[in-house]
């Protein structure tokens, strides 16, 4: 909310500037204008995004609608990461098209599965020509097991139309995010024709 706030303060200053000069206004001052004004949406969008979900981090639960933040989402894919040692698993998750990866400590108790929040990963929307791929991408034409990559689908044996891309930090229990340079994803469904 503060971010909000200063932003409509810094915006109502630059429109008062503006008022006043406005005989003298120029190409150049408009651009800048316009470049400030997208950097302000883009900065709101990333604050706005990433928080809601931040507070989900620690918690604890069986289905993840137990947690407020995550209501209406479903559960779309999963994975285990590094072991049984680690009990570490990664999860994507949607509320229609509105996707997010969820890095996971997966908790055995009574046999019944229960996870708590490592780190959330807002993908943004996720249309039918694209997905979100685990454990099968490859950094330099080297495999890595820890590498998501929201990706354009297509009919070949790799996607290398890759949108966005983080590493899964076995160690630091993290997820970060990564250039989309070199990054190559196996094709699941590809089925090559002799």
């Amino acid at each position: 909310m503060e971010l909000l706030n200063s932003s409509v303060n810094i915006l109502e200053l630059l429109h008062e500037h503006l008022q006043l000069k406005s005989k003298c206004v120029t190409l150049e001052s408009m651009k800048q204008l316009i470049l400030f004004c997208l950097i302000i949406f883009v900065a709101m969008q990333c604050f706005c995004q990433s928080k809601p979900f931040s507070s989900a981090i620690g918690s604890t639960y069986r289905d993840i609608n137990e947690l407020p933040q995550f209501s209406g989402y479903k559960e779309q894919k999963g994975l285990l990461l590094g072991g049984e040692n680690d009990n570490l698993c990664i999860s994507e998750i949607a509320k229609g098209k509105y996707t997010l990866v969820l890095l996971e400590k997966c908790i055995a108790q009574q046999q019944k599965v229960r996870y708590t929040i490592l780190d959330v990963v807002v993908v943004g929307y996720v249309s039918k020509s694209q997905d979100v791929i685990f454990s099968t991408c490859y950094v330099n034409k080297r495999h890595d097991e820890n590498i998501v990559a929201f990706v354009e689908r297509g009919n070949k044996e790799y996607y290398k139309s890759v949108i966005k891309a983080w590493h899964i930090n076995l160690r630091a229990k993290g997820i970060e995010t990564i250039t989309i340079k070199n990054i190559a994803c196996i094709n699941d469904g590809f089925e090559a024709c002799d």
